[in-house]
């Protein structure tokens, strides 16, 4: 398929795979403490799994929740077992091996303080000051239909322990990233510069066939944002459909973002956008394998090798309301790729002992 002076190529036999690499952020540097009460008479009580309990008492209802958290970062830095720092009211433990359970209780009904430690129910409760990336699942609401969804710290100050925002992100040691060297190819159309630097003739017309930059996972994991169905399976078809870039492989077929031609992948796991990219399987009680698509008068026609399809939409093109549905069962010839004319579609059909056109 081509666009301007770029066209795209889906190879022979290629099948796209997802690099071994996974994200890693710094979802286990430490476990915090939030502090939430000003002046509340409680006893608040610090159990890390793997060295003892931390208890402070009688804490005057003057003190404010820096001077708690102040009195607990000395507390637990003088254990010897585990280094504390301190900024406002949020303290950060690290030990020199993963924290794997974190408990905290106090005398207010548990509400004095919140833990942050890998995982956590409700967005509200983190707190604005934490370590740069690191990485925290919050649970989805079953009452709402929510799912799961992960949120990455974006410090002030970049690596630091500091103040900040929490944005959707990755799940930590998840894949993310389509191995380019097995997807989809550009080729395009270049002209040299007046010195011929490339071709060594100047202003020579030349091509580049390159990998191209595809989008990486970058929120969910790989449930919540699972990897496009074409991954493994070979590649039979490229196109462009009404602000999407399309590939066929094996029964499905796989529209990308709207007008985000590279990217194969949920933006937000929070909710179903309309934008977001499409991976319907064509509905048939049959196998039917998808080869060819042809984009006439708005619409999609898609041909496996004994069926022609449609792709509906309303009242818009979304993940929502796109469904492939079967409109005539002809026998028709893959291997050659169907041609728009006019308002209709001319494609061979095998007769058995001949080959007509429909």
């Amino acid at each position: 398929v081509q666009v301007g002076d770029t066209a795209y190529d889906v190879g022979e036999g290629w099948r796209p795979v997802i690099d071994a690499q996974t994200n890693v952020g710094a979802f286990g540097s430490g476990s915090f403490i939030r502090v939430v009460t000003d002046g509340a008479s409680t006893d608040p009580v610090v159990t890390p799994a793997t060295g003892g309990t931390y208890t402070l008492t009688r804490i005057m209802t003057t003190v404010n929740s820096d001077d708690i958290a102040e009195r607990f970062k000395q507390l637990i830095d003088d254990s010897g077992n585990f280094v504390a720092e301190r900024e406002g009211s949020v303290v950060r433990i690290t030990c020199s091996s993963a924290i794997t359970q974190f408990d905290i209780s106090d005398s207010a009904g548990d509400t004095a303080m919140i833990r942050v430690n890998r995982e956590l129910d409700n967005f509200d409760d983190l707190p604005d000051t934490c370590q740069d990336g690191y990485i925290v699942k919050v649970f989805g609401d079953p009452t709402t239909g929510d799912d799961d969804y992960y949120v990455t710290f974006d410090a002030d100050v970049a690596g630091d322990f500091s103040r900040g925002k929490w944005i959707e992100g990755l799940a930590a040691g998840s894949t993310y990233s389509l191995n380019a060297s097995t997807m989809p190819h550009k080729l395009v159309r270049k002209q040299d510069d007046g010195l011929g630097t490339v071709t060594g003739t100047p202003n020579q017309i030349y091509f580049e066939f390159s990998p191209v930059d595809w989008n990486n996972r970058t929120v969910g994991d790989t449930t919540s944002n699972p990897n496009p169905s074409f991954v493994g399976q070979t590649l039979n078809e490229i196109f462009f459909y009404r602000g999407r870039l399309g590939l066929l492989a094996n029964q499905n077929c796989i529209l990308s973002e709207a007008n985000v031609y590279f990217n194969f992948f949920r933006a937000t796991v929070r909710q179903l956008l309309d934008t977001d990219l499409i991976d319907i399987q064509a509905s048939n009680t049959k196998v039917a394998l998808l080869y060819n698509a042809v984009s006439i008068d708005e619409e999609l026609l898609v041909f496996s090798d004994q069926t022609q399809y449609i792709l509906t939409s309303e009242p818009l093109l979304s993940p929502k309301t796109a469904a492939l549905q079967p409109v005539s069962e002809l026998t028709n010839i893959s291997s050659c790729r169907p041609l728009p004319l006019s308002k209709t579609v001319l494609f061979p059909v095998d007769h058995g002992g001949y080959t007509g056109f429909t």
